[in-house]
């Protein structure tokens, strides 16, 4: 992780003294190494969901369906956004396997 204020570099931590399981030296890991960042997403895609609204372009009472509308197929018609956001829109299940 690496956080700049303005042009200023105020943190540059690589993770070179973490182990493995069997106590090992982990691979070093340097400033340009590529790593997964896994949930790392939600963060982003919540902030720009918060600046969409604070612009008015979206609200979180409204339907799905107003920005999506071939999402209210197969009766999801009146989730909302926040319940997508809160994980409580119901789909939490595949209607085939992967």
């Amino acid at each position: 992780m690496c956080v700049y204020v303005g042009e200023e570099e105020v943190i540059d931590i690589t993770m070179n003294d973490r182990k493995t399981k069997e106590e090992k030296e982990a691979p070093e890991i340097k400033v340009d190494t590529l790593t997964t960042i896994f949930s790392s997403g939600k963060s982003v895609a919540s902030i720009l969901m918060a600046i969409m609204v604070d612009q008015g372009h979206l609200n979180y009472e409204d339907p799905v369906v107003k920005y999506w509308p071939e999402f209210g197929n197969k009766d999801k018609s009146n989730i909302k956004v926040e319940d997508i956001l809160r994980h409580e829109g119901g789909l939490e299940k595949l209607s085939s396997p992967i």
